[in-house]
């Protein structure tokens, strides 16, 4: 993890962000969309029918990326909402994507804005 963590600190050094330090970026896989009003949708969806739910998001957005799975590096930002449903309470977060994560390594990318979701505090995972 430590090395994992120094690897980040060097993409950060190369992207020229200097306030943020290794203990800020969180490194993570799950749901990155657009807006966090495609979060919420990508909710609602699931709800109802979670093997549509993805698919539908991306046709209303008209973007067949709108709302993707994906392995990042990111700092979590502010919580924009929290949403209560039949299968417990979360936050969606703003957060900024620095680098992409593979089985191939870490590759920096251009600070993102994206919107994800995370259990609210005190839920379980």
């Amino acid at each position: 993890m430590l090395n994992l963590l120094a690897k980040v600190a060097l993409v950060l050094c190369f992207l020229g962000i200097q306030q943020a330090t290794a203990q800020d970026i969180e490194i993570g896989t799950g749901l990155l969309c657009d807006t966090a009003q495609q979060v919420e949708r990508y909710v609602v969806l699931t709800d109802q029918n979670p093997a549509t739910a993805l698919t539908a998001v991306n046709v209303e957005a008209k973007k067949e990326n709108a709302c993707a799975p994906g392995s990042v590096a990111y700092r979590r930002g502010r919580t924009v909402k929290t949403l209560t449903t039949k299968h417990g309470t979360y936050d969606i977060v703003e957060i900024t994507v620095i680098a992409g994560v593979s089985q191939a390594g870490m590759m920096a990318i251009t600070p993102t804005v994206q919107y994800t979701l995370f259990p609210a505090k005190g839920e379980a995972i």
